[in-house]
């Protein structure tokens, strides 16, 4: 479980396949899946999307627009980076901003 993580957090930037979390941990694809859902809450793509808006804020609040926020965590536009960060943080990152302010 420990390699999946730390596999994510070194390519969160990157296209990250269930495939390549599976090998880092050893373990099969199906069996990462469960084992990462009951050590984390959550299923593999999930957690990564969590992590990835976690640094999508890190990056807004260092001053970096959201359009680039969203190319760089590989999101394909900034609604996808909008959607997301919304159903997780609970607002825009534009009001977010406007918060930490």
């Amino acid at each position: 479980m420990e390699g999946a993580l730390d596999y994510i957090h070194a390519h969160l930037e990157q296209e990250i396949s269930l495939g390549a979390l599976a090998a880092a941990a050893h373990v099969s694809s199906s069996h990462l899946v469960r084992l990462f859902r009951e050590a984390m809450g959550l299923p593999p793509h999930q957690y990564v999307l969590q992590e990835r808006i976690r640094k999508a804020q890190q990056l807004l609040l260092g001053g970096n627009a959201i359009h680039d926020v969203a190319v760089t965590l590989g999101f394909s536009d900034q609604s996808h980076l909008h959607r997301h960060f919304k159903r997780i943080i609970g607002v825009t990152p534009r009001e977010f901003l406007r918060q930490s302010r």
